[in-house]
């Protein structure tokens, strides 16, 4: 199970793209945490905490989160977020503090296994804001909302909203 899960994150990191802020080219690590709520197979309001991760020179935010539930029995889940495309990137609010804006436009995904098996694939529109006070630091908040497809307990069309709110360290 555990090799299963490494094999589905690198690839899933090596087909798609993070969450959030911050136009660096270095290294950027930090944690999400993130409530949301949707239709579909997003249906239930949920609390999951994330890995945020960027790495250098890959115009790429990643967001990785893994658990475990059991509205539907023993499950546990893998998901991966990356948003590459900015549609407004960063721009300044508050020059002088480091508060800016963003719209970025990526692709999600999320793998349940357990006593039932399915997927999701979609898109989604985080709009928020960076705060990054020194070079080193970001703060982050954003709500994205999402539409895609779904295999568990059936085909179909869902979608929903996430709101996060994450720190990250850049080196």
């Amino acid at each position: 199970m555990k090799k299963l899960m490494i094999v589905l994150a690198l690839s899933a990191i090596i087909v798609t793209g993070t969450v959030f802020a911050g136009d660096q080219d270095g290294f950027g690590i930090g944690v999400i945490w993130d409530s949301g709520g949707g239709w579909g197979s997003s249906g239930t309001v949920g609390h999951n905490g994330a890995l945020s991760l960027h790495l250098p020179n890959l115009p790429v935010y990643w967001g990785i989160s893994f658990g475990g539930f059991g509205p539907f029995g023993d499950i546990v889940w893998l998901g991966v977020s990356g948003d590459f495309l900015p549609l407004v990137n960063n721009q300044p609010l508050v020059r002088n503090i480091g508060l800016s804006w963003f719209i970025r436009l990526g692709l999600y995904g999320k793998v349940w296994l357990g006593d039932i098996a399915g997927f999701d694939v979609g898109a989604r529109v985080p709009i928020g804001l960076s705060w990054q006070p020194i070079k080193v630091f970001e703060l982050f908040l954003d709500v994205a909302p999402s539409i895609g497809v779904y295999i568990l307990n059936g085909f179909g069309l869902g979608g929903g909203w996430d709101g996060e709110l994450g720190i990250r360290l850049w080196f």
